[in-house]
């Protein structure tokens, strides 16, 4: 199916749930309208419809604009003065005093946020990851008015003494000239996070 065919048939699902939603809530208040004499029956159809409108809609939500019926994760980077990197790499370290606080539940319409604070290094180490760990969609704010462009994440060296990591890339001037970490050779991030922390101290 074309992009178009795709879009046409995506706004007639679209509408098509927001119709039964409406039907529905008709055929509710002519119910309610027969077992309850004396009902009226043009309020009980706009009460009745107006809630199958409201159903239909957020029907149409859960089903194409889930990132709005179920917000993902937010993090906000709180990083230093002057930092440039490009990532920003979180450790889930069991020997770690930071953890990430969460803010929020979730559920329709609002997820759950914590704020980072990031040292220099650009390495956060945190005991848990749980929330984001896995999750590709999580959102990432920068307190320089950044905005995430990347993520990746998976088992951390060994020499990190860390059990996972998930790392962040961003928007910035500075960071598009700079090399992307070696995600793709354990030993080589492992090095290379070392290096961070050292120059950092």
């Amino acid at each position: 199916m074309s992009g178009d065919g795709m879009a046409w048939a995506i706004v007639l699902a679209m509408a098509l749930m927001i119709l039964c939603g409406i039907l529905l809530g008709v055929l509710v208040s002519r119910t309610v309208a027969r077992r309850w004499v004396g009902t009226n029956r043009s309020v009980a159809g706009l009460v009745f419809g107006a809630i199958g409108l409201g159903a239909g809609l957020l029907a149409v939500t859960a089903t194409f604009y889930e990132s709005t019926w179920s917000p993902p994760p937010q993090m906000t980077f709180n990083t230093p003065q002057g930092f440039s990197k490009a990532w920003v790499i979180a450790l889930e370290d069991p020997a770690a005093t930071a953890e990430l606080v969460w803010k929020g539940w979730e559920m329709p319409f609002r997820g759950k946020t914590t704020v980072v604070s990031v040292p220099p290094s650009g390495v956060v180490r945190v005991r848990s990851l749980a929330g984001v760990s896995g999750r590709v969609d999580t959102t990432v704010l920068w307190s320089d008015g950044s905005r995430n462009t990347g993520q990746g994440g998976g088992p951390a060296p060994k020499s990190t003494r860390a059990v996972s990591f998930s790392a962040y890339n961003r928007v910035g001037t500075d960071s598009l000239t700079q090399a992307d970490p070696p995600f793709g050779d354990s030993d080589a991030l492992g090095a290379y996070i070392a290096l961070l922390e050292r120059e950092a101290r």
